[in-house]
């Protein structure tokens, strides 16, 4: 979800696992030559979301020995569900709610904009999502012990 860390932890991770951290925000901004928010505010969400599910699945399948740190909505669809647990093994980062909501800038990110009732409503809605899709779940209370933990539980699919 927005907010959890995900950038810091998988920055943190693929250093330690000596690997590439890819961001697929970064690549979708890339590839359309605009910001996220652009694109949301341009295009739509519906074309953000098609262009999302592309930049996954053309990473999934062309790049080996990575940390994917994948935006909070990536799990809205069930083919991006599917491709997760099935071509990798996928971690749900969590985070106190309420230091989320103290954040400003984690509020104003597209789809929230500074509505944190939506945010709110996105966690309770997605939530479920993240559930079914994670093969692990680890809470981010301090990014060194956050990545130690995830180290610790990739070793068990070994």
């Amino acid at each position: 979800m927005t907010g959890s860390g995900k950038t810091k932890v998988g920055e943190e991770l693929a250093r330690q696992l000596e690997c590439n951290l890819l961001d697929l925000d970064q690549v979708i901004v890339e590839r359309e030559g605009s910001s996220i928010p652009e694109i949301f505010s341009d295009k739509g969400e519906e074309y953000f979301r098609q262009c999302e599910h592309d930049a996954l699945n053309d990473t999934l399948y062309m790049k080996k020995n990575i940390v994917l740190s994948c935006g909070g909505g990536v799990i809205i669809a069930e083919r991006n569900r599917q491709l997760l647990r099935e071509n990798s093994i996928v971690v749900w980062i969590t985070r106190d709610v309420e230091l989320v909501l103290q954040n400003e800038t984690i509020i104003a990110r597209p789809p929230i904009n500074g509505d944190k009732s939506r945010y709110l409503d996105l966690l309770l809605l997605r939530q479920p999502l993240y559930q079914d899709t994670a093969h692990f779940v680890v809470e981010n209370r301090d990014v060194e012990d956050c990545v130690d933990e995830i180290i610790k539980l990739l070793a068990l699919c070994e």
